[in-house]
């Protein structure tokens, strides 16, 4: 019997994948999370075979979800279960830990094969996306500016470029502003930028958002 445990915000996604583990794949069993926090602390309380993670949650991102779950449970496998096919999610959660990246509009029998295949202690990357993969390949020289910045970094990236305060993004990160400043310093180094209005123009033309 595999342990899944679905974070997804939208119900109609969880009932779906419901639907079809139940259908054909009747080993697999589900729980629900509809927020990152609230899969943090189904984490903590029980234990699992199998994580599924949306990236976009509305109150904690997934990609902070990702790199606590693998803080909590480093042998828990984490598939993400996506609507971004984007280069920069892909490997961003491939790097972060990750053991498999499938999209949303996968056929089901192929959810279905990555669900047990990571669940297994595999790897599983949707053919469409393997070819990202090639991009792991490349010298430090080659890569994006944005690709050297840390998860956390890249997250205070985001949340600078939508025009959050230093104060907001402190509260939403649960730490000092003092650290997020320290954040905002290296990302404009790591950048080669100089301010904030730099920062959105970055994301804004590197389609980040």
């Amino acid at each position: 019997m595999i342990r899944l445990l679905v974070v997804d915000d939208h119900r109609v996604v969880r009932m779906g994948i419901e639907r079809i583990l139940a259908r054909n794949a009747q080993d697999i069993v589900i729980e629900e999370a509809a927020g990152g926090r609230e899969a943090l602390d189904r984490v903590r309380a029980g234990s699992w075979d199998l994580v599924l993670l949306d990236l976009v949650l509305p109150d904690v991102s997934g990609f902070e979800v990702l790199s606590e779950l693998k803080s909590l449970r480093p042998e828990l496998p984490v598939l993400v279960f996506s609507m971004h096919t984007d280069e920069p999610y892909v490997i961003r959660a491939l790097k972060d830990g990750a053991a498999g990246y499938v999209t949303k509009d996968c056929p089901p029998d192929e959810l279905i094969k990555a669900v047990r295949r990571v669940a297994a202690g595999g790897h599983y990357i949707m053919p469409e996306l393997a070819e990202l993969l090639v991009g792991r390949l490349r010298t430090p020289q080659d890569l994006p500016l944005h690709e050297l910045l840390s998860s956390r970094e890249y997250e205070v990236m985001l949340s600078l470029a939508r025009g959050k305060t230093l104060r907001e993004i402190a509260t939403h990160l649960c730490v000092s502003e003092s650290s997020v400043s320290t954040y905002r310093t290296r990302i404009l180094k790591k950048l080669h930028l100089g301010n904030n209005s730099q920062i959105t123009r970055y994301v804004l033309d590197k389609s980040l958002e």
